[in-house]
C-alpha cells in the first residue's frame, strides 16, 4: 500500500506487504519519515487517476517547458513485491529531479533490529542517465 502525492512523490508505503513498517513515512515525520520522489521541473498542472479496473495510477503533468506523465505500479513476481515507477515524456524537455530517502523502521523511532533483508528496498534506474529528457 502506498500513498502518492500529485508531484510524484511516495509520502508513505509499507513494504512488502500493507501490515508492514513503513518504508516512506514522511505522511507522519516530514523531516525524517522519508519519501521516493520521482517528479519534473516547473510542474503548472497535475492531474492522476487510476487506469480502469487496475492498481495502477498514471500521474499527467504540464510544465514550464513540456509535459509528462508518470505510471506508478506494484507487482508481486513470486513471493516478492515490486514498485515499478516509468516517467515518459509526451513533448518538449523537461528537467527530472529523483529523490530517494528511505530511513528503515517507523518514523520517528530507532528501525528495529533483525530486519528480513531480503526485502530491503533497491534502486535500479534505466541506464540511460540524463537530468534533462527530450527531443534535440
Amino acid at each position: 500500500m502506498a500513498l502518492l502525492s500529485s508531484t510524484g512523490s511516495i509520502d508513505w508505503m509499507c513494504w512488502p506487504r500493507f501490515d508492514s513498517e513503513p518504508v516512506f513515512g514522511r505522511l507522519i515525520d516530514p523531516e525524517r519519515g522519508g519519501w521516493f520522489e520521482l517528479t519534473v521541473e516547473g510542474i503548472r498542472q497535475a492531474e492522476h487517476w487510476y487506469r480502469d479496473r487496475t492498481a495502477t495510477l498514471e500521474t499527467r503533468w504540464k510544465a514550464a517547458e513540456g509535459s509528462a506523465t508518470l505510471v506508478d505500479g506494484m507487482s508481486r513476481p513470486g513471493d516478492r513485491s515490486v514498485l515499478m515507477r516509468r516517467l515518459s515524456f509526451t513533448g518538449g524537455r523537461a528537467r527530472v529531479h529523483l529523490r530517494f530517502e528511505p530511513p528503515a523502521g517507523t518514523p520517528g523511532q530507532a528501525p528495529l533490529g533483525g530486519q528480513d533483508r531480503r526485502h530491503s528496498p533497491t534502486v535500479r534506474p534505466s541506464p540511460r542517465k540524463a537530468d534533462t529528457v527530450g527531443p534535440p
